[in-house]
């Protein structure tokens, strides 16, 4: 979440929710389906995370 711009206090948050919903390493994200996020992510936060999310697993399949 370092690419989402949002403070170290909101990620560690987001971080504590998204263990309990069984995401143990990154890659995890990707398998979120949009109703299963946390609802204690903010709306605007989820959006920007996404948006990271799809650049990095782009990237990733770019240079592979």
């Amino acid at each position: 979440m370092a690419h989402c711009g949002l403070d170290s206090k909101v990620v560690a948050r987001y971080a504590e929710a998204l263990v309990a919903e069984g995401v143990d390493q990154p890659s995890d994200l990707g398998e979120l389906e949009d109703g299963t996020w946390p609802s204690s992510i903010k709306t605007l936060h989820l959006k920007k995370i996404k948006a990271a999310l799809t650049l990095r697993l782009t990237l990733t399949r770019t240079l592979t």
